[in-house]
């Protein structure tokens, strides 16, 4: 069942968490976190009426570690973005504008 506006949670079939996010209009609206199948944390951030706005970071599945950060506003991305490898050690970072 869709959620139109409020909070959700979607479990997968072993009660791992799949998403957790808030709707509005259903639509992603506010801090959202989406997960793996085995409920580890795959990618949080904000939404703004379904497009990313705010910051984000992007996990490895492997490691847990942070593999991508970085900021959007109306769904495109601003400022630095940071690229990280599977041991979270800076890889490379890209500036926005």
């Amino acid at each position: 069942m869709k959620v139109e506006n409020g909070y959700s949670e979607k479990l997968s079939s072993c009660g791992k968490f799949l998403l957790k996010a808030n709707y509005l209009n259903g639509k992603f609206h506010g801090f959202c976190a989406f997960h793996n199948l085995d409920g580890t944390i795959r990618d949080n951030g904000t939404f703004n009426n379904g497009l990313k706005d705010g910051y984000f970071e992007t996990f490895w599945n492997d490691k847990g570690g942070l593999k991508i950060t970085g900021t959007y506003e109306n769904d495109i991305k601003v400022g630095k973005f940071s690229h990280y490898d599977s041991y979270s050690k800076l890889t490379e970072e890209k500036y926005f504008i």
